[in-house]
């Protein structure tokens, strides 16, 4: 992990954020809401604020935003009553960092185990999970906005004019 995401994701305070939201959505795995309805959890992502698609052949949802050359991806896999979080970049249609959450939170922190996944047992959860991780998907971009245009801009300000 180079030092500008190390810099994006201390600054939001992921690797705290993400072990609160997990200790409280660590239910027991038996108790997993496994017979969800995909249309329903659209309607929850409608409901706080996202337009997502579910793209039936992985088996995820997926939320974009696009700044200017960056292309932000929120993908969130529900599979089995866990909720798998992604948060990635790209550059020019090239990846250009991010992440599982899980491995973010391990590779930032050098955890020796990854952390179990949020677990939901009912919508109500779910609901709790996604409005929760899509404020830290939002700050994540906002830190990565500022961080690597201020990156950029050294960068620029380095070159030497003939």
């Amino acid at each position: 992990m180079d030092k500008q995401m190390v810099q994006v994701l201390s600054s939001i305070h992921f690797a705290e954020r993400y072990e609160a939201l997990c200790n409280q959505y660590s239910y027991n795995f038996r108790k997993r809401f496994v017979n969800y309805d995909n249309n329903h959890v659209l309607d929850i992502f409608r409901e706080i604020g996202y337009q997502v698609k579910f793209h039936k052949r992985e088996n995820f949802f997926q939320s974009v935003r696009k700044v200017g050359v960056y292309q932000f991806k929120y993908n969130i896999s529900i599979k089995s009553g866990g909720v798998e979080l992604i948060w990635y970049v790209m550059k020019n249609n090239k990846y250009y960092t991010g992440d599982i959450f899980s491995d973010l939170e391990y590779d930032l922190l050098n955890l020796k185990h990854r952390r179990s996944l949020p677990i939901f047992r009912n919508y109500e959860d779910l609901r709790g999970i996604l409005t929760i991780a899509f404020r830290m998907y939002e700050d994540m971009t906002a830190a990565f906005l500022r961080v690597y245009r201020e990156v950029s801009q050294e960068d620029e300000s380095s070159v030497i004019s003939p």
